[in-house]
Order: C-alpha cells, then structure tokens, then sequence
C-alpha cells in the first residue's frame, strides 16, 4: 500500500513509513498496477475509431517508408558496385595506351644509346685501323704504309665520329627529361654524321680513284639513317611520354 504521506510503496507489514516515519499501520499489501491504454482507449467514444484509423495509418506508412529506405539503399549500394566496376575497367583499358606509349619510348632511347654505342666503335675501328684486322687480307701499319692518305682520312673520320656520339647522348639525356630541344639535337647529329660520312666517301674516291663504285653506295647507309631519323622524330611528336615539359 501507499503511505498517505509520502505516496511511496510500503510492501512490508509496519505502523510507521520507512521512508517519512508518518504513523501509519501499514499491511504491505501492493495495489494492482493499471495497463497502460492505448491512445484511441482514452480517446472519447465519438472521436476514438477516427484516432484509431489514423495511428494504424501512421504506423503502416512508417513500416512502408522503412521498407521504401531499405530498397533505395540497395539501389543506391548496386550504383556504387556498377560505378566501381566501370571505373575499374575504364582504368584497365586507359592503361593500355599509356603501356604502349611507355614501351616506345623506352624503345626509343634504346636505340639512341645504341646509335652511341655504334659511333663510339666505328671511332675506335677508324682511328686504330682494326677493320683491316677483321678482314684478315692485310694488317692496318701495312695499309696505312701503302697507304699513307688512308690513314689520314681514316683518322679523321673516326675523330669525328665522337662529338657526333656525344650529341646523340645529348640529346638521349633531354628526351629522357622530357625537353623538346632532344629533337634538335637528335637532327643535328644524323645530319651531322650524313655530311662527314659523304665527306668520307668523296675524299676516298679523289684519293684513290675509284670512281664512281664508292659513292654509289651512299644509298647502302644514308637511307637507313633518314629514315631512323624521320620515323624518331615522329615517335616524339606524337607520344605524349615525350611532353613531360620543353627546354632550349
């Protein structure tokens, strides 16, 4: 029972409140505890099967709107598999263009450390004279004792042969920096090479008369040389791991 003093449950047989001392003869009984009504129970009899309605329809639209969020969220977590899926794939196939660009350029500069490479042992065969070494017929102090103007056009050759090397690997370094100027470079040092090469080839055929066989065999080199040059050249131009920056 309750004290009617403090309106706190005493549930033990006493004639005073444990919680306000008020003198009371208490018999700790505890009284029965009223359900809770629902809204439309404490509603008017009039207005109570309105309020009913409109609580069912109110929790229905809650559990439809619940529903109605679950599903957009699918939706919207399927957008997001399909979005990462298409950027994957779109990203796999970009790759394959920048793989290829990347491939030739490295191809290129492969082939101008080789074209240095060739430049640096044609000096060396042409100032030593070891060619005649790899002919086995005659040994270079013996042709050049025959042949004292030889020497020197060979000499001059082969020392010319290393600033054009040198320009080529110059031209390596910009084009690995990305600098445009490596394109410049790059002609020059095949145009370059074509003028002391038909310097060579004229000055051997005053020399020794040999008419016209040497320098119809310009063709034998000057067009593999024109077109390494044209197609390089083109290879830059349009491959944009070239344009990393320009330099002068």
């Amino acid at each position: 029972m309750k004290c009617p003093n403090c309106g706190m449950d005493i549930v033990i047989a006493t004639h005073l409140c444990p919680h306000c001392g008020y003198a009371h003869d208490f018999d700790g009984s505890i009284e029965p505890r009223r359900e809770i009504p629902e809204p439309w129970e404490i509603t008017p009899e009039k207005s109570r099967k309105r309020r009913e309605k409109r609580e069912r329809a109110a929790s229905t639209w809650a559990r439809s709107r619940a529903g109605r969020g679950a599903q957009e969220a699918a939706y919207v977590r399927d957008d997001r598999v399909r979005e990462q899926d298409a950027v994957k794939h779109g990203s796999a196939d970009e790759d394959v263009p920048e793989r290829l660009w990347a491939f030739t350029r490295n191809l290129v500069l492969a082939s101008l450390i080789l074209c240095a490479a060739l430049l640096f042992a044609a000096s060396a065969f042409y100032l030593t004279g070891a060619y005649f070494e790899l002919d086995g017929r005659y040994t270079s102090s013996y042709a050049y004792w025959m042949l004292p103007e030889l020497r020197l056009l060979d000499t001059i050759f082969g020392a010319a042969c290393i600033p054009i090397a040198l320009t080529v690997i110059t031209a390596f370094a910009q084009l690995r920096r990305g600098k445009r100027s490596g394109r410049g470079m790059l002609v020059f040092a095949a145009v370059l090479f074509c003028i002391v090469r038909f310097a060579y080839d004229v000055a051997l055929t005053a020399a020794f008369d040999l008419g016209s066989e040497l320098l119809s065999s310009i063709g034998d080199w000057l067009i593999p040389v024109v077109l390494y040059a044209v197609f390089v050249q083109l290879i830059i131009r349009k491959n944009p791991a070239f344009n990393v920056g320009t330099g002068t």
